[in-house]
């Protein structure tokens, strides 16, 4: 069984995670092996947009990037309060373990800026002075994905997670 952590930082964009959670759903129902998302918040309770509560599976400390195949990133509203977690050390920490493990990291629009964050420097709080050169993985996800259209890069980061460890056999679903 495939195991994908769902991060869900205050200010989470509902809609975006549950595209996330909605195609591993169906990659569960269809694809070569069962898929288990687990979401993850910095408390219980995730506020998301426009007032709607939501319950994470587990929080920071209670989870090991080592023991999950992918991370998948949703995006949010820095007037929700999305940046003070999506942007925070644990997230960044997260990352860039993900990152040395060389697991797939996917993300919908804002939930691009924390993998870059976490990814780019040597921590969310940094100066830009800093900043080292950005990881050719961050790079290359910058490149392919940032640059398009949001529903586009939707479909391309959904895509990249299923093609690379989740589903063997090529998927349609975004074409």
């Amino acid at each position: 069984m495939k195991r994908v952590l769902l991060l869900l930082c205050d200010g989470v964009e509902l809609f975006e995670a549950a595209a996330f959670h909605d195609v591993l759903g169906w990659a569960t129902e269809y694809g070569s092996e069962p898929i288990e998302v687990v979401t993850l918040g910095a408390q219980r309770e995730v506020a998301c947009t426009f007032g709607l509560t939501v319950a994470a599976d587990r929080v920071f400390g209670e989870v090991l990037a080592d023991d999950f195949d992918a991370l998948a990133l949703p995006g949010g509203f820095v007037e929700y309060g999305f940046d003070d977690c999506a942007l925070a050390e644990p997230v960044a920490a997260l990352i860039r373990r993900f990152a040395e493990l060389g697991r797939p990291i996917a993300a919908i629009c804002t939930g691009a800026v924390a993998v870059a964050a976490g990814t780019s420097r040597s921590g969310p709080s940094a100066p830009s002075a800093a900043r080292p050169a950005r990881s050719s993985a961050s790079s290359t996800f910058l490149r392919t994905t940032c640059a398009v259209s949001r529903a586009s890069a939707a479909c391309a980061g959904l895509q990249s997670l299923l093609r690379t460890t989740l589903w063997p056999r090529p998927t349609s679903a975004c074409s």
